[in-house]
């Protein structure tokens, strides 16, 4: 006992634990304090009730924990005898992970989900990876993504397109044509993602319409009242119909239907931009089945406010494929 004291003063003397994705021999993570996978996608955080938790933090959905937050978790400590160790405030372990004996182990936060403890780079503990659960889109308006089709380092930030309810995805391609603006089945846009499918992402989309004019021609008569999944795949094949280029930047400019005061304009997007404008395709007239303007401050209608505030706003903010995909994978209402 004495020299779990003696050891215990030791521990609590050193300095707390900066985020990082590595827990070194000797290291402690306090309450609050975590550490980071190196891509930010997943975390183990010492929670203030002492739980220690391996969350995904796309979702913040708990991959892996302790429990100990129902036996008074206060510190976990990467010991030097190589075992990692839960303690409450008086010194008693409640948890390990019994790999004692192994000198100069660390414990690493990694971008597959696992966490592992590692001697000499061997794994002497985890928890396993995780299997990523990658399922096809299904609904009109949500999004299929995939990685760049070269290996550049930045070939991760992927690239992402429409799907358009059936067999189809609208996307936006560099690949030399005169209109950016393609449209392939689905079964074409897997093919191409040899180098990393992500798979569909569909948010929780609430139920409204809008008012809206569709075609490549916009006269006094071409509004339509149309549903907002429907509507987003109508502004798809517009600006397909209209032709755009490609550009590497990020600004935008939006395609625009011929009226009769004024000729077509071609957009310049990149799928990622091309994207971000076809969700705000109903953005300004939000409406009912029958084509009267709501009101989206009404509490009946919050959803819609949410939603609406959602893809005017913040999601104008994320200007990588990789990113937008998961905020709106991850949309819950």
């Amino acid at each position: 006992m004495r020299a779990l004291i003696l050891f215990a003063v030791f521990m609590f003397s050193m300095a707390g634990f900066a985020n990082s994705s590595n827990l070194y021999p000797d290291q402690v993570i306090y309450k609050g304090q975590s550490l980071s996978s190196d891509d930010g996608r997943y975390r183990l955080i010492m929670q203030g009730d002492g739980n220690l938790v391996y969350y995904r933090t796309s979702d913040w959905s708990a991959r892996w924990w302790t429990s100990t937050h129902t036996t008074g978790g206060h510190l976990a400590v990467m010991q030097g005898d190589g075992n990692f160790v839960i303690y409450d405030v008086n010194w008693r372990a409640l948890w390990q992970t019994s790999t004692n004996g192994r000198l100069g182990a660390f414990i690493a936060a990694q971008s597959d989900g696992n966490l592992v403890v590692y001697q000499n780079g061997q794994a002497v503990w985890n928890i396993g990876a995780e299997t990523p659960q990658i399922q096809d889109p299904k609904y009109q308006g949500d999004v299929v993504g995939r990685n760049m089709e070269n290996n550049m380092p930045y070939s991760a930030l992927g690239h992402i397109g429409l799907f358009d309810g059936a067999v189809g995805v609208y996307e936006v391609l560099n690949d030399g044509k005169p209109n950016a603006v393609a449209f392939n089945t689905l079964d074409n846009f897997k093919q191409r993602s040899y180098n990393g499918y992500w798979g569909g992402a569909s948010p929780k989309i609430p139920d409204f319409y809008g008012i809206g004019c569709f075609n490549d021609y916009c006269g006094t008569s071409g509004n339509q009242t149309v549903h907002i999944r429907r509507a987003m795949v109508l502004r798809a094949f517009q600006i397909l119909a209209i032709g755009a280029k490609y550009t590497y930047f990020t600004p935008s400019t939006s395609a625009m239907p011929r009226t009769q005061n004024s000729s077509a304009k071609q957009g310049l997007y990149r799928c990622d931009t091309y994207l971000l404008e076809i969700y705000k395709a109903l953005y300004l007239n939000p409406s009912n089945a029958n084509g009267y303007v709501i009101n989206v401050l009404a509490p009946e209608h919050a959803a819609i406010e949410r939603w609406l505030a959602f893809t005017g706003g913040y999601l104008q903010l994320l200007m990588t494929p990789r990113v937008i995909f998961e905020k709106l994978k991850n949309y819950a209402g």
